[in-house]
């Protein structure tokens, strides 16, 4: 899972034209969130009435399933796709950034120093880590909050937890179309489109999640909730494809470094949350809750300062004479009648 995020974005450094590269990463992304609406209740009823070992077995397949037809479809450069027809193809081309990744990106020209020295690059790797520790705050404790804290069943608990990140999964692909409208009208700047979504979409999720803390009535819980994870989609449209403006050649270097920080999250959560309860007991759930409100609050305003939509100075790789004449070469094939 660690080299999908990557992938993918690096895939989209390719295929996106510029006027719809937002609408088209998020759609993508959706599919995470997709998954945990479908696989939280899915979980719980293989638990429930199979073996604790099912969903280990059906996710599994799901997962071999998946990569098969990912070896078998996916084609890193649109002009070589078998079955694209030579309209689909001219359009990627018009419209695809001149400063993408090359097929072949060596090591030694990737410019370390100047990434990790990069305020917007560490924008995109905090925002990273706080929608990660919101997203496994939720996803590995929600459960239990809603039996310990609520005092529901883990049928209905898993149920009712996977209604946010079903809404969620609507706003996401919403918000990218939003996004890429704002730009191509010229309405906003790209930067400022990043910006805008990203930091209103995390400010009114950590809103929605302290009214969350302190809430006791299920309703009141699950509906604040749900709240808090519509405003979470507009975000995605904002730190989650910012990799593709700031650095379109080395979008997949970004994806990775981001996601590896993010995934840091993944282990203190559940550490911080296990200790905060066992201390706190019955406020132990309204600090956990708390506590990630605050996280992401630091993320809206570092990602606010310091995030950037414009092409980065180092960043600005263009493809080698070789490649560029390869790309020219195939263009005139698609032309040619």
């Amino acid at each position: 899972l660690g080299f999908l995020y990557p992938c993918m974005l690096g895939l989209w450094s390719f295929w996106a034209p510029q006027s719809e590269k937002t609408k088209l990463a998020t759609t993508s992304i959706t599919g995470n969130y997709v998954g945990v609406f479908i696989g939280m209740p899915l979980s719980a009823l293989l638990v429930s009435h199979v073996s604790w070992q099912s969903p280990f077995y059906t996710y599994g397949i799901a997962g071999i399933t998946w990569f098969i037809f990912w070896m078998l479809l996916t084609v890193p450069d649109p002009a070589d796709h078998p079955t694209l027809s030579d309209k689909e193809k001219q359009l990627i081309l018009n419209g695809k950034n001149e400063t993408r990744t090359p097929v072949a990106l060596k090591l030694s020209e990737i410019p370390w120093k100047s990434i990790f020295t990069s305020a917007p690059v560490w924008a995109i790797i905090i925002a990273t880590f706080t929608r990660c520790w919101m997203m496994f705050t939720l996803i590995n404790d929600q459960l239990s909050y809603m039996t310990e804290a609520l005092g529901l069943s883990m049928d209905t608990s898993a149920l009712l937890a996977s209604i946010p990140h079903g809404i969620m999964s609507i706003t996401v692909i919403l918000s990218g179309r939003l996004a890429d409208m704002l730009r191509n009208k010229n309405i906003f700047t790209t930067t400022t489109v990043r910006k805008l979504f990203h930091c209103s979409g995390f400010a009114f999720e950590a809103l929605f999640l302290i009214g969350c803390a302190y809430s006791t009535n299920v309703i009141a819980a699950v509906t604040l909730m749900v709240i808090a994870r519509v405003f979470s989609g507009l975000a995605v449209s904002g730190s989650n494809v910012n990799h593709l403006d700031i650095a379109p050649c080395y979008a997949s270097i970004l994806t990775g470094l981001g996601q590896a920080f993010g995934q840091i999250s993944g282990i203190l959560t559940p550490l911080l949350t296990e200790y905060i309860v066992s201390i706190h007991e019955a406020k132990g759930w309204k600090l956990v809750l708390l506590s990630a409100a605050v996280i992401h609050v630091i993320g809206v305003f570092f990602f606010g300062i310091f995030a950037s939509g414009e092409v980065q100075p180092w960043a600005t790789k263009t493809l080698s004479t070789a490649e560029s004449a390869e790309d020219e070469a195939k263009q005139s094939a698609i032309e040619t009648p």
